[in-house]
């Protein structure tokens, strides 16, 4: 399953890299991109010590403009998240994500963004172990932030996402993922 879903993402961003312009879709512009960027992950809840993990995210977006002011966009992004622990080391959970964002431009080219997303768990490794058999295999959490689009075509990106499902799977403590990412981003308009 993790070659279809891998494969799939890779479709998806070659065909999302040949889009060379905003194409019309009913009464909606649409603009498709890419980005990529760096992941601040730890987990919530009742466990001891945790600390930060740095990863990356990477994938493609497509903005649906609704007016001047709003817009959707919902992106595909694979994403490396999990915790570092001062005693344990490293967990590191790595997910495909689907976020449906909503933006509100406040001013030109400055946009709120709020919205949920579904993550599928590709991997979970702590310290090498494969630990996927005590990771839930879904995570539904919800994202806020800002972007920014410049002259350039390119978008930049702050999003602070809280998983809103418990991702221990073995009955534990719940805990739950949280992410801040910085992103970078390309549209083909």
């Amino acid at each position: 399953m993790n070659k279809v879903i891998a494969s799939l993402l890779i479709i998806c961003m070659f065909s999302i890299a040949n889009a060379q312009k905003v194409k019309k879709v009913t009464s909606f512009d649409v603009a498709f991109g890419a980005k990529a960027g760096l992941n601040l992950a730890t987990v919530t809840g009742n466990i001891s010590d945790p600390s930060i993990l740095v990863g990356i995210h990477f994938g493609s977006m497509a903005e649906a403009t609704i007016n001047k002011q709003l817009a959707v966009q919902p992106e595909v992004l694979f994403s490396m998240q999990g915790a570092t622990y001062s005693k344990k080391g490293n967990t590191q959970l790595n997910y495909l994500l689907f976020p449906v964002i909503g933006k509100y431009y406040i001013i030109e080219n400055l946009s709120l963004e709020a919205g949920p997303h579904l993550g599928l768990l590709l991997t979970a490794r702590d310290e090498g172990e494969n630990i996927k058999k005590h990771i839930s295999s879904t995570d539904v959490g919800f994202n806020i932030g800002a972007g920014y689009k410049l002259k350039n075509k390119i978008n930049l990106g702050l999003r602070y996402s809280i998983g809103l499902t418990n991702i221990n799977d073995n009955g534990g403590d719940k805990t739950n993922n949280a992410v801040l990412q910085l992103s970078v981003g390309y549209f083909f308009m």
